[in-house]
């Protein structure tokens, strides 16, 4: 028996100074996240970076499901397409399950 295997990235947004695009990054990921499908989710983590800049993580998992051409599309990527300041980004395009504990311990 195969192991399930994910496809994971991980984007970090520099959350702006001003009050309105801020909410509206902190929107952006919940909106999102809000219409995941079953077999993907979404992580976010607020944190300064040793820059001293607060940012918001944004970490997807989608379930490869075999015969789909594609993986389940991410909130990050949602994310990005919008005018907001992409700090970082990984991506694993196809993580097997123990990887992905062993990569993302917290899970």
């Amino acid at each position: 028996r195969r192991l399930q295997m994910f496809a994971v990235a991980a984007r970090v947004f520099a959350v702006p100074e001003d009050r309105a695009p801020a909410c509206a990054l902190l929107h952006a990921y919940a909106e999102r996240a809000a219409a995941l499908v079953r077999d993907a989710s979404a992580d976010a983590i607020l944190h300064y970076r040793h820059d001293g800049r607060l940012c918001l993580g944004v970490y997807d998992y989608g379930l490869l499901v075999a015969g789909d051409d594609a993986a389940p599309s991410g909130v990050g990527a949602g994310v990005a397409a919008m005018p907001h300041e992409l700090v970082q980004e990984e991506e694993a395009p196809e993580i097997s399950i123990l990887d992905l504990y062993e990569r993302e311990p917290y899970l």
